[in-house]
Order: structure tokens, then C-alpha cells, then sequence
């Protein structure tokens, strides 16, 4: 066994700003004029289509990017009322590294609010999503997922018979490759930090399923590697707490990690006490678990417990087999698989009402679904007998867009905590 100390280290449309009241329907979209001012330059173009791509990402919005060299006057802005009800200005700041954006109500005339964006990182679109972000924040009160990174494993990549570790923007452009794996990899998961975040994921070999880690570089290293299965490790929100799938004599149990500051070596606390397997731990901000686990029924069902590893109780309903939780410290919500009629289903159960809704009904399946920060989106894989593609969905509009081709199999994403940032070197 080796070890290293890496374990511990979008919104609903409801705003009513000035004159402006918009509310959003599944087929009715809010038109939006967002214009460029000042100099026609490579990095407003491509500012001006990340927010234009972004907020038609969402359905709920229809925005128009178009050219302005000045805005002078309250005639001007008075002048697209026909065409949207609201008007966003962007000027590029280059003194400050700022990109300032307002938004003006086209009936009055008026400024309803306007925000500076810093100029941080050095990839342009990255600038566009977080002015979008910026922008859907001061517009509805919500919190967006534009910045935000999804991570997740591609087969049949430049590796054939092995796996291409990748993260992506939120709606699926600029993909970067950050491991081109010659062995089978899966379920990779963030470690929860925003600044210098860490890629942990699990990977065959000859022996066991050992969990690797690397930084967004690729610089890799192994994690952990007991005998069997070392997988899906969950993080707390402040990073604090952490738990771990290990297997102990044939079954899959739940671990929590504690790095013993005087022996100056992890702890291993034991969990899970039962001969099923467990998997996909989830941590709740107060500390009680959400997991997957066999060993009631045989058949996977969704459990929480508490941080002791006491008082489980079964979430999910019925005979049919359950996987893959995913919890929401946003909406105190779970999202997990559920076989109904032989395909693979997301239901998504309330802490808060005790409730379990069908969110999906369509006749693919639907796999390892991930909750985007600002709770509104769920991402997934869709796979039938050919193919395997991810998907995000909303769950405001019911719309689905599809963020990867066909070409390849894509599986195991999982959304960033939030806006990524690499410490300067």
C-alpha cells in the first residue's frame, strides 16, 4: 500500500428590475440585445459569443450579439424596444482588466444595474463566462453555473483501449484533455477546492482498482491502493472531512479518512458494517452520509446515515434497483438512477419534504447524473447500445441539451464546485 496526503488537503427567471417583469415558460424565451461597444477586437468578439452562448444555453433566454461603436443617448436604447425588453452594453476596460456590462430596460431608457468583472486567468471565453455568471446574478438573485468545469472519463479517444481523463466548460466547449490513460479509468471526482484543485480517480490494474491523483497539469500519483476496490471519494464543503470505498474481505465498505497529524499517516474509521457493497458516499453539510449499498435486498438501494455511521435509513422506494446518488448542498436534494420498466430513470428526493420526484421518462438510460452549484441543472450520461453521450438538463425548463458527440463514450461527469482558479507559481 502506498499513500500520499492528498485526501485531506441556473437559475429561474423571476426578476422584476424596474419596469421590467419577465417570468419564464418552458416554450416562451426572454429576447435580450447584448452589444459590444467601442473597438470590433478579437477578445470582444469571442466575450460577446460565450455570454450569447451561455444565456441561449439555458432556454430561457433568445439574446441577439450586434456591434455598437457609442451609446450617447436614452433614444438609442429606446430604440430596441421592439426587439427585447432588455439591452446589455459591454465595454472593455482594459486600464482595470475589467470587462463592465449594463443592462438598460428598452421601455424607459433606464440603467436597471451594471457590474465590473475582472480580467481573471488567462483564457478569454473564461472572462465571457464569468461576466455571464456576473450578469444572471444581478438579473435574477440566482446564482449561475457558467464558470463552472465538468469533469469526466472519454473512451475510444486517442487511447483506444484506454481512457482520456477530460474536463470541459459547462455547456461542453473547449475540452482539455488532463490524462490519456493507457489502463481503464473511472469515476473521477473533484477534491472540492477552488484554488489548486486536485482530479482523484480510480484505475485498473493487474491486482486492484487503486485511487490516483493529479493536478489539472497531469501530474500524477497514486492515492491509495489497498487490496480490491480504493474509489469515489467525497469531500465536505469545506474539505475537512472525506470518505472513501474501500474493500474489506470481499465486500465494499465506507471509510472515513483523518490524516494523523503525529503519526503522520492516514486513519482509516470504518463506517459501514454489513457484507454488501457500499458505494457512492455523499457528504451533507451537517455530516450525515448519502450512499449506495446492496446489503438490505441485494439490489441497490439509496441510504443516509449519520456521521458515525448510525441511524440508516433507506431513501429510495420499491423493489427496482438504485444507484448513484448525488447530493445537493444548493437544494438539499439527491439525484440517483432507478431501473423502471428495464430503463435506467433520475429521481430526485427532497430532504426537506421527504418527497421523490421522476424527473426523467424517456426510453435511454440515464447514468451517474451530477448536480450543477447553483442546483438547477443536472448533468448525466445517456447511453443505448451503441452510444454514450453526456447531457445536461434543466430542471427548470425541462430542457436537454446534449454537450458531447457520439463518436466516442463519455461517462462519470461531475461539475466543479465552482469557478477553478490555479495559484500563481
Amino acid at each position: 500500500m502506498r499513500i500520499i496526503k492528498v485526501l485531506g488537503c441556473l437559475f429561474f427567471i423571476s426578476f422584476h428590475v424596474s419596469a421590467v417583469d419577465v417570468s419564464a415558460h418552458k416554450t416562451k424565451q426572454m429576447n435580450i440585445i447584448v452589444a459590444s461597444l467601442g473597438d470590433d477586437t478579437h477578445d470582444m468578439r469571442e466575450i460577446a459569443e460565450t455570454i450569447e452562448r451561455d444565456l441561449s444555453f439555458t432556454g430561457q433566454f433568445d439574446p441577439k450579439n450586434i456591434r455598437f461603436q457609442q451609446l450617447k443617448t436614452t433614444k438609442q436604447v429606446l430604440s430596441f424596444n421592439d426587439q427585447a425588453p432588455l439591452f446589455v452594453t459591454l465595454i472593455d476596460d482594459r486600464k482595470n482588466k475589467a470587462v463592465e456590462w449594463r443592462a438598460y430596460n428598452t421601455k424607459t431608457g433606464k440603467m436597471v444595474c451594471g457590474k465590473k468583472v475582472h480580467k481573471i486567468g488567462e483564457k478569454v471565453f473564461e472572462w465571457g463566462h464569468a461576466v455571464s455568471d456576473s450578469l444572471l446574478l444581478e438579473l435574477t438573485g440566482n446564482q449561475a453555473s457558467f464558470s463552472t468545469k465538468i469533469l469526466y472519463c472519454k473512451e475510444g479517444g486517442k487511447k483506444k483501449q484506454g481512457t482520456e481523463i477530460c474536463i470541459a466548460d459547462f455547456d461542453g466547449h473547449n475540452e482539455q484533455i488532463i490524462l490519456s490513460l493507457d489502463s481503464i479509468a473511472l469515476a473521477p471526482r473533484w477534491n472540492g477546492k477552488t484554488l489548486d484543485p486536485l482530479i482523484l480517480y480510480s484505475e485498473y490494474t493487474a491486482s486492484n482498482i487503486r485511487l490516483m491523483v493529479s493536478d489539472l497539469k497531469g501530474n500524477k500519483q497514486i492515492a491509495t491502493s489497498f487490496d480490491g476496490l480504493n474509489m469515489l471519494p467525497a469531500f465536505s464543503e469545506d474539505g475537512s472531512d472525506v470518505i472513501v470505498c474501500l474493500s474489506v474481505e470481499g465486500s465494499s465498505q465506507l471509510y472515513r479518512y483523518k490524516y494523523n497529524k503525529r503519526k503522520k499517516r492516514p486513519d482509516y474509521i470504518r463506517l459501514t458494517h454489513n457484507n454488501g457493497t457500499n458505494l457512492s458516499p455523499n457528504l451533507r453539510e451537517n455530516g450525515d452520509i448519502v450512499f449506495c449499498s446492496d446489503y438490505e435486498t441485494k439490489r441497490p438501494h439509496i441510504y443516509t446515515m449519520n456521521k458515525q455511521g448510525k441511524n440508516i435509513t433507506c431513501l429510495s422506494q420499491g423493489p427496482e434497483s438504485c444507484t448513484s446518488p448525488s447530493y445537493s448542498i444548493t437544494t438539499k436534494k439527491v439525484v440517483y438512477s432507478k431501473l423502471i420498466g428495464g430503463v435506467s430513470q433520475l429521481m430526485v428526493y427532497d430532504f426537506e419534504t421527504q418527497k421523490t420526484t421522476q424527473i426523467t421518462r424517456d426510453n435511454k438510460h440515464k447514468e451517474e447524473a451530477s448536480w450543477s452549484p447553483c442546483g438547477n441543472y443536472l448533468i448525466f450520461t445517456v447511453c443505448d447500445s451503441a452510444t454514450k453521450r453526456l447531457a445536461v438538463e434543466s430542471l427548470l425548463t425541462k430542457k436537454r441539451n446534449y454537450i458531447t458527440g457520439t463518436t466516442h463514450k463519455y461517462t462519470y461527469a461531475t461539475c466543479s464546485p465552482g469557478r477553478l482558479f490555479l495559484a500563481k507559481s
